[in-house]
C-alpha cells in the first residue's frame, strides 16, 4: 500500500482495523497513488534532462507562442521570462518568416520540420539547425516541440571553405588560361622551327612531332615517329640512345645522312630536380653547313698543297743565303735572312698542319704502329727543342725519374712525336721565363706524361675552347706569339687514334699551365675516342 495513504487513513480509523471489505478498495486507490508517484519521478527526470540539454530546446503552441525554453537559452545572453510569451517569429530574420509558418502548417497537421534558420540573439545573429514535432494530447494536436543546435561555427566554415573553393577554382581557371596561351604559343613557335623535335613521356610514348620533323620523316600517325626515325637514320641507333637519355644520359650524333642531306641528331634527357620525366630528339639540319665547310676544307687543302712547293723553296734559297760571304759578313743582312728563313719554317708548319687536319678528318691517315718506347721518344723530343728554351732563357727540367721501366707499346712513332712536339713548343712559345718541366708518370696501367710551363696560363673562358679547330682564344690574342689554332686540335686527334687522350691537366691565367698526354700501356684497337 502506497505509504501516504496507508498514513491518511490511520489518521482516521486510528488502531481500528481497516474492515475487509475496504482493503481490497484501498490497496487499488494505494496501487493509482504509486503510479502517480512513478509518472511525477519520470516526468522531473524527462525536465531535467531538457533542462540540461546541450542544445536549445522550445515548446510552443500552434500559433507560435513559447510557452518553454530550457536553461540552454541563457547560454546566448536570453532570460528564460523574456523569451516565453513571446512568438517564434520575433527572434527570427524575416527572410526566414515565410518557411517558418510552412512548418507550423505541418506540424498543426502532426507532421515534422526541419531545416537551418539564423536566429536574432544577444550574442548576435547564429545559425541554427532545427528540429521540430507535433505535441499530442487527447488525440489532438495542442503544440509543437523544437530542438535548436548551433551550427554558426560550421557554419563559417564552410563559408570560408566555399569561398576558399571560389578563388582555387578562378586561380585554377586562370592558370589553365595561361598554359593554354603558352601551349599555343609554344605550339606556334615548334611549328616554325627549323630544326625538328621529337617529345617522349618517361615510358617512351611519343607526345610531341614538330612540323619540321613530321614533314622529314612523312609522318600521318605520330605514334610512328620513333620507328619511322630509326629507319630514315638507319646507321644510328635511335632506340638505344633513347633508352640512354630516359635513363638520363645525353647523346650527340654529329653527322647522319638522309634523304640526300645531312643531319645532326642530339637526344637528350627532360628532368626536373634529377627526376628524369622524358626525353627529346633534336634534329638539325646541317647540309648548308657540312657543303661549306667541306668546300673550306677543299680550299685550304689546294692552297696548302700549291702553296708547300713555293714555301720550300723560299725557305731552302734563304738558308743558302745564309752561307753566301755577302751575308755572313753582314749582320743586317743576316739578322733579315735568318727571320725570311724563320718565318718560311712557320709558314711550313701551318700548311702541313692543314693538310694534317684535311688527312684526319677524312680518315685518310694510316698509323704506322711499331714498339715504341714513349719516355725514349719524349727525351729525344726535349733534347731537339732544348736549345729554343736555352735561347729565351727559360730552363728545361726532364723528369724521367718518378716513372718505372715501362713497356714498348705498339704506337706510330712519328704522330707520337708529332704530339710530344706540339706540347713543348707550345710551352716554349707561351712562357717568356721560368721553368719548364716535362714529367712521366705511371698509374694503373697507364703512362702519362706532364708538360708544365710558368707562361702566360689560360683565362678559364678559353679553356673551353682549347681544343677546337681554330681555336686560339683572348688568351693568345693577347701575346705576342699567336698560332694557327690547329695544333692541339691535331694532337688531340691523334692522341685518341693510337687510343690516349690529351688533356688540359689545370691552368692559372698569369701562372702558366700543365697538359696531361696519356697513353694505356696496352691500347686496344678502336679504343680512339669521337672527336
Amino acid at each position: 500500500m502506497n505509504r501516504a495513504f496507508e498514513e491518511e487513513i490511520r489518521k482516521h480509523l486510528g488502531d481500528t482495523p481497516i474492515p475487509p471489505g475496504l482493503a481490497a478498495l484501498f490497496e487499488a486507490v494505494s496501487a493509482v497513488y504509486d503510479k502517480e508517484d512513478e509518472l511525477r519521478d519520470e516526468e522531473e527526470r524527462a525536465m531535467s534532462i531538457v533542462e540540461n540539454a546541450r542544445d536549445t530546446i522550445i515548446a510552443a503552441d500552434l500559433t507560435g507562442l513559447i510557452t518553454y525554453v530550457n536553461r540552454n537559452a541563457e547560454e546566448y545572453g536570453f532570460k528564460r521570462d523574456e523569451v516565453v510569451g513571446k512568438r517564434l517569429l520575433d527572434f527570427i530574420p524575416g527572410e526566414y518568416h515565410p518557411g517558418i509558418i510552412a512548418d507550423l502548417a505541418l506540424l498543426a497537421l502532426g507532421k515534422t520540420a526541419a531545416g537551418v534558420i539564423e536566429v536574432n540573439t544577444p550574442k548576435g545573429r547564429l545559425f541554427m539547425e532545427y528540429r521540430s514535432s507535433s505535441i499530442h494530447a487527447g488525440g489532438k494536436v495542442v503544440g509543437l516541440q523544437t530542438l535548436l543546435h548551433d551550427i554558426t561555427d560550421r557554419r563559417q566554415v564552410e563559408n570560408e571553405l566555399a569561398k576558399e573553393k571560389e578563388r582555387v577554382e578562378e586561380r585554377v581557371s586562370e592558370r589553365t588560361r595561361e598554359l593554354e596561351y603558352e601551349r599555343a604559343k609554344l605550339a606556334e613557335i615548334a611549328g616554325h622551327m627549323t630544326m625538328g623535335a621529337i617529345l617522349l613521356d618517361r615510358d617512351g610514348a611519343v607526345g610531341f612531332v614538330n612540323d619540321f620533323a613530321r614533314n622529314l620523316l612523312r609522318l600521318d600517325d605520330r605514334n610512328r615517329a620513333v620507328e619511322v626515325l630509326a629507319a630514315v637514320f638507319g646507321n644510328v641507333p635511335v632506340r638505344d640512345n633513347l633508352a640512354k637519355a630516359l635513363k638520363g644520359e645525353s647523346t650527340r650524333v654529329k653527322q647522319a645522312e638522309a634523304e640526300g642531306l645531312v643531319f645532326s641528331l642530339s637526344f637528350e634527357p627532360l628532368a626536373r630536380d634529377s627526376d628524369v620525366f622524358g626525353a627529346i630528339v633534336w634534329i638539325f639540319d646541317i647540309t648548308g653547313q657540312t657543303i661549306l665547310e667541306r668546300s673550306k676544307n677543299q680550299f685550304v687543302a689546294i692552297a696548302s698543297h700549291e702553296m708547300r712547293t713555293p714555301l720550300a723553296l723560299i725557305r731552302g734559297n734563304a738558308e743558302l743565303m745564309l752561307e753566301a760571304p755577302a751575308v755572313k759578313d753582314n749582320a743586317e743582312l743576316r739578322t733579315e735572312d735568318e727571320s725570311i728563313v724563320k718565318s718560311a719554317v712557320r709558314l711550313l708548319e701551318i700548311v702541313n698542319d692543314f693538310l694534317d687536319i684535311e688527312n684526319l678528318e677524312q680518315g685518310k691517315i694510316v698509323l704506322k704502329t711499331e714498339p715504341v718506347d714513349i719516355v725514349k721518344t719524349l727525351a729525344d723530343t726535349v733534347h731537339e727543342l732544348a736549345p729554343l728554351a736555352a735561347k729565351k732563357g727559360i730552363a728545361m727540367i726532364f723528369d724521367e725519374g718518378r716513372a718505372p721501366e715501362l713497356p714498348k707499346i705498339p704506337l706510330d712513332r712519328y704522330r707520337l712525336q708529332q704530339i710530344y712536339t706540339n706540347l713543348v713548343s707550345n710551352a716554349i712559345h707561351y712562357t717568356d721565363q721560368g721553368t719548364i718541366t716535362v714529367t712521366v708518370k705511371h698509374d694503373g696501367g697507364v703512362a702519362s706524361v706532364f708538360v708544365a710551363d710558368t707562361g702566360i696560363g689560360i683565362m678559364p673562358d678559353d679553356q673551353k675552347r682549347l681544343f677546337n679547330k681554330f681555336e686560339t682564344g683572348a688568351t693568345f690574342v693577347r701575346s705576342k706569339e699567336f698560332g694557327s689554332g690547329m695544333g692541339l686540335y691535331i694532337s688531340r686527334i691523334l692522341a685518341r687514334l693510337m687510343g690516349g687522350d690529351l688533356t688540359l691537366d689545370h691552368s692559372d691565367f698569369g701562372s702558366g699551365s700543365t697538359f696531361r698526354f696519356s697513353m694505356p700501356l696496352e691500347p686496344k684497337p678502336g679504343q680512339a675516342a669521337a672527336v
